[in-house]
């Protein structure tokens, strides 16, 4: 049971710092700002039905399988949004279409692969989802010179790389799923941090920008 709350704390982990993410994207586009945060809830909603599928079997032994199955398809949807939110920033025009269309998209791919596939196809999208959004904010923290922040992104990109591998490697020993949530919180842990640092330069960029000039 205490395996099961536990598994609540990556889930907020990432729901905060992608939240912060979005902040920072609003502060560059309010309209691209609001789509990040949609992509947002629907990654925290996917963790969070699947966290709450594992309590209930922990505690009632009652498998509820719509929030187990619910969990990859909203991720891929949502880091989709987030991620093309975070490349629509940085572009010249800013398109908001591709944030707009991300979600629509990948369940339309995902669902189509299905057949073929099964769940693979959602994992593939939000692997692909989430590895593109890792990639964009290191690009992007390094272009704005924050170092610590770059590199807080890349170790916590090399440990989801890591943790695609533990699960079918370790097996279902109580020790080795302690192991492999252990990894996922330190994981969220580093991004949440990471996005802070990013947060915190759009803060201090909107701070110097609003007070240049003043007597």
């Amino acid at each position: 049971m205490l395996l099961a709350i536990e598994d609540f704390v990556p889930v907020l982990l990432s729901a905060a710092g992608l939240w912060l993410i979005s902040r920072w994207v609003g502060s560059t586009d309010t309209r691209l700002g609001g789509w990040a945060i949609a992509g947002t809830a629907l990654v925290a909603l996917g963790g969070l039905s699947k966290a709450t599928h594992k309590l209930l079997l922990a505690t009632t032994n009652t498998d509820v399988t719509l929030l187990d199955a619910a969990l990859f398809p909203l991720l891929a949807a949502g880091f989709a949004v987030v991620a093309a939110s975070v490349w629509s920033a940085a572009q010249p025009r800013r398109p908001v279409l591709a944030s707009l269309l991300a979600a629509p998209v990948v369940w339309v791919i995902g669902f189509a692969a299905y057949g073929a596939t099964g769940r693979g196809a959602f994992i593939g999208l939000a692997t692909v989802g989430s590895v593109t959004l890792s990639v964009l904010l290191i690009r992007r923290a390094r272009r704005l010179d924050l170092r610590l922040a770059s590199w807080l992104f890349v170790v916590a990109l090399a440990l989801t790389i890591v943790l695609g591998g533990m699960a079918p490697t370790l097996g279902d020993a109580i020790e080795f799923q302690w192991l492999e949530q252990g990894t996922n919180t330190l994981n969220q842990a580093l991004f949440w941090l990471a996005a802070v640092l990013l947060h915190r330069s759009a803060a201090t960029r909107y701070e110097t920008e609003h007070t240049a000039g003043r007597p």
